[in-house]
């Protein structure tokens, strides 16, 4: 299928090609430097006359204004032609946004109070919605069932407080989607399940107070998970058993109290989680968190059972067991002074201080 666009286009340049240039190189021919001079010596009388006895020069004379007829027939649809783009490039946009590209609709700050309804022009191959900055408070099941192809859907700093459960059911390509900065108290159950390309999703700074295991199924590639400033307090058994390739995990400025000890057992992807900012009182198997980059900070501890260093705690008590790290000769170090453990495990990367240390134990 041709659009409109291209066949005022094609149209107007076979005017040009076909008859304009043509008509312009017998114009200049007819026009000649002797010709126009002698017809200048003449009087208007003689022109016809001399148009008369010579045919080709008469041909010419109605091919000048035939030239003429097809010159502004042809800036006129070349105009028509620059009428339809624009009409084009902003006929499907919604209601209040900008749609400088097909492929991307621009709604941010825009006083919205709902997700805009699509046009009945709107183009299968949008894959951008920005809907950032405005005032939505529910997302029904059928905002966003003619865009099938969505790549990115951003609706951070709204005032969503409902989702729908199948709001997003008819994005099966969606790879990002933003819901931080709500008033979301909970991510409905099932919501999230269709999503199966997504590999970025933000619902942080919402009052979200529980997740379930089932909220994240299907979700194998997601890579990024930010839930960090809700009002989470218990993280269950295998709540992120589905989340095989997530690599990077917030869970900071959390309420967080109690973390099952198999909470991450199933994250053997995971490289950076952030637990700062909670009321742990305990970590009791932080032997779960090996191989990965771990932040504990501004929480309550007061004991551990692990050798991590956990700085700006209240750290009265460590549970030394299980300790076996980087020296070869096993747990002595622990085992003999708690406070030389702590050196230990600052400058445990610094293998020939496993030395020192042991004299010093003796």
């Amino acid at each position: 299928w041709v659009s409109s666009k291209t066949l005022v286009s094609l149209s107007a340049l076979t005017l040009i090609t076909l008859f304009v240039f043509p008509s312009f190189v017998h114009l200049s021919f007819c026009l000649s430097p002797s010709t126009s001079s002698r017809r200048r010596a003449t009087a208007p009388e003689t022109h016809k006359a001399n148009a008369a006895s010579d045919p080709g020069c008469a041909g010419r004379a109605v091919g000048m204004d035939t030239s003429g007829f097809l010159v502004g027939m042809c800036f006129f649809l070349l105009s028509l032609n620059g009428f339809l783009s624009s009409s084009l490039a902003t006929g499907f946009c919604p209601n209040r946004c900008d749609c400088q590209h097909s492929q991307h609709l621009m709604c941010t700050n825009r006083g919205l109070r709902t997700v805009p309804k699509p046009t009945a022009q709107m183009p299968e191959e949008v894959q951008i919605f920005s809907l950032g900055g405005n005032f939505i408070s529910n997302i029904s099941a059928f905002d966003f069932t003619r865009y099938s192809n969505l790549e990115r859907l951003n609706l951070q700093y709204n005032q969503i407080r409902v989702i729908h459960p199948k709001a997003f059911e008819k994005l099966p390509k969606l790879e990002e989607l933003y819901l931080g900065h709500n008033l979301l108290t909970a991510i409905p159950a099932g919501s999230l399940q269709p999503l199966k390309k997504l590999t970025i999703l933000y619902g942080n700074n919402n009052a979200i107070k529980k997740i379930t295991p089932g909220l994240f199924s299907n979700l194998d590639n997601l890579i990024k998970l930010r839930l960090d400033g809700n009002f989470l307090e218990v993280l269950q058994d295998s709540v992120f058993k589905s989340l095989i390739n997530l690599h990077y995990l917030h869970l900071e400025s959390n309420k967080v109290q109690h973390i099952h000890r198999n909470a991450f057992s199933k994250l053997t992807s995971l490289r950076f989680l952030n637990l700062a900012d909670n009321k742990q009182s305990a970590v009791r198997n932080v032997l779960t968190f090996s191989h990965l980059k771990l932040s504990l900070s501004n929480n309550k501890i007061s004991q551990m059972d692990s050798g991590l260093d956990f700085s700006r705690n209240r750290i009265s008590n460590i549970i030394l067991s299980h300790i076996c790290t980087v020296c070869n000769d096993g747990c002595w170090v622990a085992e003999k002074s708690p406070v030389l453990y702590h050196i230990y495990r600052v400058l445990y990367f610094y293998k020939e201080l496993c030395i020192i240390l042991h004299y010093m134990t003796k």
